[in-house]
């Protein structure tokens, strides 16, 4: 049974052509403006066309068909992105991966353009990266997954539900994603050496020529690491509540070390931040 959109965008009288979807949607457009955002269709509609017909000779003419296999709610956001009009709101990755599939597969390229900064916007890249990196691979979209794996970085591989799209990458590129969270875990960690600067007054007391290392930093050393294994990043080890909690692990005077150790800590936040981030 053939349905008409509930879009009036796609259900104008005037339009020359009828985009049928595989839910027997029509989509009523103009081939002009599919020719122009497609080579795909500036190609098929180059082509000899079945003349138009009607009942009676005063009856209008029905625009030519076409017969797509992509269903209504994906073509209907796509033609979003191509016709003059505000893009479309896309605000699930359920709802934005077929619409992306359909622009390459109709190579609608402006609306790719738009698409792909859609695919990384913050909010997509804050809560579900892993997605983001795998449907970029999927469509060998190099810059997205680059930056979709930094991200990555702040919320760990094994956290969350797996995402499907995974069964959809090659295993170089799920590699180079472990890989980059293998080697960035192990340089952080390394780079966790107590700077010779940070000392206690109190508790760094000197044993064979040694001065002891402060309570504060044994503890904060030992939680940074633990939390660096499982997201190699800076943020959360260098929080003013996580450093909170190694000042009050300490002596009394450890809470007066720590604060005069901040260039010390900064230091090595940045040394941390300056790691490679990205496959």
């Amino acid at each position: 049974m053939i349905q008409t959109t509930s879009s009036a965008l796609f259900a104008s009288a005037s339009a020359d052509l009828i985009l049928r979807t595989s839910d027997g949607v029509d989509l009523r457009v103009f081939s002009a403006i599919l020719a122009e955002a497609s080579p795909f269709f500036a190609d098929l509609l180059s082509l000899p066309q079945p003349a138009a017909c009607s009942s009676t000779p005063d009856q209008a003419q029905t625009p030519a068909i076409i017969d797509i296999t992509e269903m209504a709610d994906v073509m209907e956001p796509l033609l979003g992105f191509v016709y003059p009009r505000p893009d479309p709101a896309i605000e699930k990755l359920d709802d934005l991966r077929p619409v992306l599939g359909a622009a390459f597969k109709y190579d609608f390229t402006a609306a790719l353009t738009s698409l792909r900064k859609l695919l990384v916007s913050p909010d997509f890249l804050a809560k579900e990266p892993t997605r983001v990196y795998a449907i970029a691979c999927m469509y060998e979209l190099e810059e997205e997954a680059k930056l979709a794996s930094s991200h990555t970085l702040k919320l760990g591989l094994l956290e969350g539900a797996l995402p499907v799209e995974l069964k959809y990458i090659t295993a170089y590129d799920y590699h180079r994603l472990l890989q980059l969270h293998k080697e960035r875990r192990e340089k952080a960690c390394e780079l966790l050496v107590r700077p010779e600067e940070v000392r206690c007054a109190n508790c760094t007391a000197v044993q064979f020529g040694k001065p002891c290392v402060p309570k504060w930093w044994d503890d904060f050393e030992l939680r940074a690491k633990e939390e660096l294994r499982r997201h190699p990043v800076s943020d959360t080890i260098f929080s003013l509540q996580f450093l909170s909690q190694s000042a009050t692990a300490g002596c009394p005077r450890c809470g007066t070390s720590l604060l005069s150790s901040h260039d010390a800590l900064t230091k090595l936040k940045t040394a941390i931040d300056a790691l490679p981030s990205t496959v």
